[in-house]
């Protein structure tokens, strides 16, 4: 949320040779160690319209989410790196990291932005970038930075409930989605009557571009627990260990994934370690979301569980369509 400037918003306007080039504002492997999570939306009503006519958005987001797959890869210090050339001009800092979800969010009114950094490129243009680390600013109100210079690192600062940047553009105090080069209209909504909307306008370099490519959803975490209490909270702690002995009380599945919608299908299985299938369960979204978690176990056999490495996996699918695979393995130890 971009809360250092009152922005007013206008009819559909692509803007020329003036706006900056943007690079890539975080220094991070797209698909793999980050993933883009919510885009500006482009519905005025109180709906959501993503620039492809999805729902990968919130009512009324003005900017990119660049999110981390959980909070433990907060450790990594993954790097918020300029997007194009320009001066410091405004930074807030000392705002702590916390999923607002787990706290009480009074007091967050005018800090919902987090530990924010903001560069005015020129002619107008501005890029903000929200909810850094506590501490990890390197910059300061008259710096000039250039494409690439660090300004922080990915953090959960201000209204936020998972390790992201909210990367958001302006232009004379307008929003701007990147990947249209158009303002976010109060009033008009983009077309999305057949052809998705033309990136042709995007800000983004050619080469960013081409590597941001659109994803509707997609799978952040996957593990197992031994309860399904223990799958609901698993995407907060640290990521769990592999290794299981033969008297936990079940085999738990878990997943963190983003943009699963309502009639998805979705496959969990765990393979034993001589190859039988211990556990297959398929069943049909029946909300999905934003942000998707999602369990599925089988508690443990009157004989014990057979020591030796389980291997799992999750699917997920869209109109019989594999849209996301994940997999990975656990070791079952003697007592």
């Amino acid at each position: 949320m971009a809360d250092f400037a009152a922005l007013t918003l206008s009819i559909a306007l692509t803007y020329g040779q003036t706006a900056p080039v943007l690079h890539l504002p975080v220094d991070c492997v797209l698909g793999e160690t980050c993933f883009i999570q919510k885009h500006v939306d482009h519905d005025p009503s109180e709906g959501r319209l993503d620039y492809q006519c999805g729902n990968l958005t919130t009512d009324g987001h003005n900017g990119v989410d660049f999110r981390l797959r959980g909070v433990p890869d907060l450790e990594d210090s993954v790097p918020v790196i300029a997007a194009a050339s320009g001066r410091v001009v405004r930074i807030r800092g000392g705002v702590p990291d916390r999923n607002v979800r787990l706290t009480n969010p009074q007091g967050m009114v005018e800090r919902q932005a987090g530990n924010a950094v903001v560069v005015d490129h020129g002619d107008g243009w501005e890029t903000q970038y929200n909810h850094l680390q506590l501490g990890s600013l390197t910059v300061v109100p008259g710096d000039k930075v250039e494409t690439g210079d660090v300004l922080g690192r990915i953090g959960m600062s201000g209204n936020a409930e998972f390790p992201h940047i909210d990367f958001a553009v302006r232009k004379d105090g307008q929003t701007v989605d990147p990947f249209l080069g158009q303002v976010q209209s109060a009033t008009t909504s983009i077309k999305c009557d057949g052809d998705h909307p033309s990136t042709d306008g995007a800000l983004w370099a050619a080469d960013v571009l081409s590597a941001l490519d659109y994803r509707s959803s997609g799978i952040l975490q996957i593990g197992v627990t031994t309860s399904s209490e223990a799958a609901l909270h698993a995407y907060l702690a640290p990521f769990p260990s592999t290794t299981l002995t033969t008297a936990v009380p079940a085999l738990v599945v878990w997943i963190n994934a983003f943009g699963v919608k309502a009639g998805d299908v979705e496959r969990f299985t765990l393979t034993g370690p001589n190859g039988d299938i211990v556990h297959d369960s398929q069943s049909k979204v029946k909300k999905g979301g934003l942000s998707w978690r999602s369990y599925s176990g089988k508690r443990r056999p009157k004989e014990g569980w057979t020591p030796g490495s389980y291997r799992v996996r999750y699917v997920v699918l869209r109109n019989g369509l594999v849209l996301d695979s994940a997999t990975t393995s656990v070791e079952i130890t003697g007592p």
